[in-house]
């Protein structure tokens, strides 16, 4: 009997030993899974307007600002890329985020927008586009005074213009 109590632990420890190393696996590949959708959201597969929208405006809530304009994203041809020389720019970007970019093939897309807010909701928008996992450019910015609503009281908001290119790998 004690053998087969023996064998019976030890058919046990073989079982807790293959479970702590599927709990392991399962963990890794949870990881995995973590790290792969935060890449997806930096360098997506396929340009989706609507999913830049949702994140510029959730960009524009948190810093505070109100979007007052979005126009439709244009794909930016090969010659208007060659002439920003926007490729140097995305590779640097890109080669961080992602690691080796050499051979990295890119989509760009911009987007006009423009913003209302002060001075510091503006900066704090720039600031969370900045941070995004969006790999992003902002191309142009403008900033100027809101027309006065009250002739007497002086106001603090601003518009700003932008242009976000962003970028997807076909």
């Amino acid at each position: 009997m004690n053998k087969k109590y023996a064998e019976a632990m030890q058919l046990e420890v073989e079982r807790q030993a293959f479970l702590d190393n599927l709990d392991a696996r399962l963990q890794d590949m949870q990881k995995y899974e973590k790290e792969t959708k935060e890449l997806s959201l930096a360098l997506p597969d396929k340009f989706m307007q609507s999913n830049l929208w949702v994140n510029i405006e959730n960009m524009a809530s948190s810093a505070g600002v109100v979007v007052d304009t979005i126009e439709e994203a244009k794909k930016v041809t090969k010659s208007a890329a060659a002439v920003d020389n926007a490729k140097a720019n995305v590779n640097i970007k890109a080669e961080a985020a992602i690691g080796n970019a050499t051979d990295l093939k890119l989509e760009s897309w911009d987007t006009k927008i423009a913003l209302k807010g002060n001075y510091s909701q503006i900066r704090t928008f720039v600031k969370n586009l900045e941070d995004s996992l969006l790999l992003s450019d902002l191309r142009d910015i403008s900033i100027e005074q809101s027309p006065l609503v009250d002739k007497d009281q002086p106001s603090d908001v601003l518009t700003a213009s932008m242009v976000i290119r962003t970028y997807v790998q076909p």
